[in-house]
């Protein structure tokens, strides 16, 4: 049962995770975490034990599960897959591992009081065990990381003519009017000419010859294309 990991142990586990996504620059994939923090840990062999029906390990399902404390305290921010530090989990890492995690649980508990009568994906039902509290959340947690991961290889194993309609298209579906998607020039450069209805021309948007460094353009937010 997760109650074999005292509460004191998973704070320190929690703290040498966040500190490893410090030490990431702030912003990274749980995954990458897991890989990262697991020398730092002194793990036992309780907490390296894997789940017999699920397969999965312990200690990360424990990381998994108080993550949700962890963003209910302001700690951390979560998307798809991956984990941002924030300024007050920064501040957090001074404190000592129990106050750390406790300060976390009573926020995830102050949360799911006020909204009494609902349940979000991945939060704890009642009456359910501690181990199936663990493997729940580890298997939707991993299943958003795994999903958000297919998608960006998906896209980044696109041919440049295919991605270029692709971003045609997301460029449509925000709004955009684009009246022009021009074939594969003799250069290898890709072009579109996206333009908003009732704005005119809001910018150009390009490719560049695949033999180019050009891999960071295609994880462009297009943030250059919104309106002000």
């Amino acid at each position: 049962m997760a109650a074999k990991i005292p509460k004191e142990r998973v704070g320190e586990i929690m703290k040498i995770v966040l500190t490893e996504l410090k030490n990431a620059g702030g912003e990274a994939k749980l995954k990458d975490l897991f890989e990262r923090s697991e020398p730092k840990l002194n793990l036992t062999e309780y907490e390296k034990q894997v789940y017999e029906k699920s397969g999965y390990i312990r200690w990360r399902s424990a990381v998994h599960f108080y993550s949700i404390d962890c963003e209910k305290a302001g700690y951390i921010q979560k998307s798809s897959g991956r984990w941002k530090l924030t300024p007050e989990g920064d501040k957090a890492l001074k404190k000592p591992a129990k106050e750390f995690i406790e300060y976390a649980m009573q926020r995830y508990r102050a949360y799911m009081a006020d909204r009494a009568g609902t349940v979000e994906p991945g939060a704890e039902l009642p009456g359910e065990a501690e181990e199936e509290k663990l493997v729940r959340q580890t298997a939707y947690e991993s299943a958003v990381e795994q999903a958000r991961s297919e998608i960006e290889d998906h896209i980044n194993n696109l041919g440049w003519f295919d991605f270029q309609k692709l971003v045609a298209e997301l460029l449509v579906a925000m709004g955009y009017h684009v009246p022009f998607v021009a074939p594969p020039g003799r250069d290898g450069g890709l072009t579109s000419l996206p333009t908003r209805t009732h704005w005119g021309l809001w910018r150009r948007g390009s490719g560049y010859k695949s033999n180019t460094r050009t891999r960071r353009s295609r994880c462009e937010r297009f943030e250059s294309l919104r309106p002000s």
